[in-house]
Parts: structure tokens; sequence; C-alpha cells
């Protein structure tokens, strides 16, 4: 351990000067934090849920934009796709007479459910997971 640092040191009593200017910073920053963060506990642990909060919030919206990205070019693919699924055919050999509302909705199905799957491999391979690595390390230096 570091100088100071043994499990029987004690910090030194504040002095009034340093507990008022600690309440005004604490007063300042509970005034001015967002409203999502509005119901944390003023504890020491707050930072961290605000920290991880805010993280989860820029991985989802990366996340999300990518999926979208993904999906706007995959639409050329989804389409040779649905083009050459059974997206026109019945699933058994038995030929039957199709309505044109039919073999529109059919078309549709196909193309979102090849779109969708599309952009999810996009978004999943590409997703970034820098934003969790500080956390990670800040976890496993609490739990020492």
């Amino acid at each position: 351990m570091a100088e100071n640092q043994s499990s029987d040191y004690i910090p030194p009593v504040p002095t009034r000067e340093q507990e008022l200017k600690y309440l005004d910073d604490l007063e300042w920053e509970l005034r001015n934090r967002r409203f999502r963060h509005r119901n944390y506990a003023p504890d020491p642990s707050r930072r961290y849920l605000q920290d991880y909060d805010d993280r989860v919030t820029k991985y989802r919206f990366n996340y999300w934009s990518k999926f979208l990205l993904g999906s706007i070019l995959a639409i050329p693919v989804a389409t040779w796709l649905t083009n050459k699924s059974p997206a026109k055919k019945s699933f058994m050999n038995i030929p039957y007479r199709t309505y044109p509302y039919q073999q529109n909705f059919r078309f549709w199905t196909f193309f979102i459910t090849y779109d969708l799957l599309l952009a999810y491999t996009f978004a999943h391979f590409l997703k970034d997971t820098k934003y969790f690595e500080p956390l990670l390390e800040l976890q496993r230096e609490r739990k020492l």
C-alpha cells in the first residue's frame, strides 16, 4: 500500500471552510444534474451510476444508428433475396390461385424479415464496446 494508506490510517478532520465548500459543491451538483439522474441518492456511487447511464445511452444510440444505416444499406440485398425466395410460391407443391394482395403481403413479409436480419447482423458486427472498458476497470477496483 502507498504511504499513509495503511488499514489504521485516519484522514485529518476537515476544517469548517472545507466542509462548507464541499456542501456548496454538492448542492450545485445536485441542482444541475440531468433529469434522468435526479433520482440517484447523493452518495459516492451516484457519479459511477451517472457515468454508467451516460455510457449506456451513448452505446444504445450508436447501436441503433448502425442498425438504421444497416437497414438502409441492406435494401438492395433484401430485395434480391426476396425475389429469390419462395415469396411467390406455395410451400406445398399444389398450384393455387393467388390474389394480388396475397403476393404483395408475402413480398413485404419476406422483404422486412430479410432487411431486419441483415440490419441486425450489420449492427452486431460493427458495435463498439469501448464505452464499457473504463467501467469494467472501475468495477474491478471497487471489488478489491
